[in-house]
């Protein structure tokens, strides 16, 4: 169980590290076309570790397994939505940005989550 639950963290790692990615690359293609840099290396963080990108500080506030079936009744769209079911897990990511900027920013990007075998997830 345990190794489990560590594989556990190190996928909710993997996966925030990508969507912060993600974020990162949309807010900046918003402006003039900055001179490239170089890759970021993969890391992993904990719950509640705050991580500073540019103009927002991150933090994954909890990663929460859900089972292998998400009910549609407890959707936020019930009437629009079925079960969904999987043979393995569901995560709920719950994660919270602040704009530590001087300027008013916009995320209006949905986010896309990358596993380690490289299955991304849409919202």
């Amino acid at each position: 169980m345990k190794k489990f639950a560590k594989g556990c963290a190190v996928f909710i790692g993997i996966l925030f590290i990508l969507f912060v990615i993600v974020v990162i690359i949309s807010i900046n293609s918003s402006g003039p076309t900055p001179a490239p840099k170089p890759a970021l290396a993969p890391a992993i963080f904990s719950v509640n570790q705050n991580v500073e990108l540019g103009k927002a500080r991150w933090i994954l506030l909890s990663a929460v397994e859900k089972g292998s079936i998400l009910k549609s009744s407890e959707s936020k769209n019930p009437m629009f939505t079925e079960d969904k079911n999987t043979t393995g897990k569901f995560i709920e990511v719950t994660i919270e940005i602040e704009n530590i900027g001087n300027e008013t920013e916009t995320f209006i990007a949905d986010p896309v989550l990358v596993d380690s075998k490289e299955r991304e997830y849409i919202n």
